[in-house]
């Protein structure tokens, strides 16, 4: 991926209160993750955004925006997408990738099979999923497990598996 690529990292939600508080959804691992990019920017509109400060409320994170000073202004912002660019993202050790970096990547079974190429990751309460699109415009999900998952090349964007017999026709 790109060092000037965005990518998405959260989401506004509803405001909060009448001084142009706003929720956020973060779609990062925790709020340090997510404090330490520094620079944000909306979809579509490469304007910075600058947040004075973030706040936890038992599982929901609220935020301030810099010269969002009412309700009105914060609902301007609901359900609009917040992104940063990857050259902001810390970087890896050797065998660690972002999840982004895996779609697009082609799924290739351990008897150098296509099975397809991934999608989306999902997470649906068990464990990280990976979505796999083959020939046919079928769907099935791998999951991230040392069962499944044999290895994971990101410059050739590879990822070789070894499903379980039965989780793939």
């Amino acid at each position: 991926m790109k060092k000037n690529q965005p990518v998405l990292v959260g989401s506004f939600g509803n405001p909060r209160g009448l001084k142009g508080d706003i929720s956020i959804n973060i779609f990062m691992s925790n709020l340090k993750s997510f404090k330490m990019l520094k620079e944000f920017f909306l979809e579509g509109n490469k304007t910075t955004l600058q947040f004075t400060y973030f706040k936890k409320i038992g599982s929901k994170y609220i935020a301030s925006l810099d010269k969002c000073c009412d309700r009105n202004t914060a609902l301007s912002f609901k359900g609009k997408n917040i992104y940063s660019y990857r050259k902001n993202f810390p970087k890896l050790k050797k065998n660690e990738f972002y999840s982004t970096d895996l779609i697009g990547c082609k799924v290739i079974n351990t008897k150098n099979k296509i099975l397809g190429s991934v999608i989306d990751l999902k997470n649906f309460g068990a464990g990280d999923l990976l979505e796999v699109h083959d020939k046919k415009k079928k769907i099935f999900f791998v999951p991230m497990d040392k069962n499944n998952l044999v290895s994971v090349d990101i410059i050739n964007q590879t990822i070789i598996v070894d499903p379980l017999y039965g989780l793939i026709d």
